[in-house]
């Protein structure tokens, strides 16, 4: 417990002192930082417009998730540049990447540096903070250690329950038109189930009626 807590202090530390430096920029390089993080989302939400797939199927689903899939995107984009980098365990090049780093950047070396975050956690290279994942020597079988577990799976379920929030906001509040049974057919239905209750089972010729006994 002791590991894990000032390994938290460290990476507080690390957000808290490019907290402050930030703050001292002046209003016009936090305005162009702003301009820069929303044209860094838009390129995220510009890909999944223009995903294309031979297969209709693939084409149908992507459409129909638009929506949650760019909310996904920003999310990704937004803890990528505000956690990930403020953490201070991701490098490029064998340089350590802070997030004044990245605001010093044109937005397209601000994608290239995250396709290339994506792409190592992707081949577990790294976790979801950028911290190296160790392999072993037979085989590469992964594993993290014990805080890199814990961080990466805490760190995961609030990312997919942001998902999972988004996909609720975006679906529709009732049943759409193919989820609702036409009234006509619905009334139709009723109908036959009664009608079935009273249709004779056998040919009027062969019933016959019973004769009245006594009881007892």
């Amino acid at each position: 417990m002791g590991g894990f807590s000032r390994g938290g202090s460290s990476r507080s530390d690390n957000q808290a002192a490019n907290a402050r430096e930030r703050a001292r920029m002046s209003q016009y390089n936090r305005k162009s930082v702003e301009k820069k993080r929303k044209e860094f989302k838009k390129i995220g939400t510009d890909k999944v417009d223009n995903v294309k797939s031979p297969s209709v199927a693939v084409n149908i689903a992507a459409n129909v998730l638009k929506g949650p899939l760019k909310k996904g995107s920003e999310i990704t984009r937004d803890f990528f540049a505000d956690n990930v980098l403020n953490a201070g365990k991701y490098r490029v090049d064998g340089k350590q990447l802070t997030g004044i780093d990245f605001d010093q950047m044109s937005v397209e070396e601000q994608d290239k540096a995250f396709t290339e975050y994506m792409a190592q956690r992707s081949d577990n290279k790294i976790d979801a903070y950028g911290n190296p994942i160790q392999r072993d020597n037979d085989g590469g079988n992964v594993r993290q250690t014990k805080n890199q577990g814990i961080e990466t799976a805490k760190r995961s379920g609030q990312m997919v329950g942001d998902v999972q929030a988004a996909a609720v906001d975006a679906a529709p509040d009732g049943p759409t038109t193919l989820e609702m049974p036409d009234e006509s057919s619905r009334l139709l239905a009723i109908k036959r189930r009664g009608r079935r209750k009273t249709i004779l089972s056998q040919d009027e010729e062969d019933l016959k009626l019973g004769k009245k006994t006594l009881l007892g």
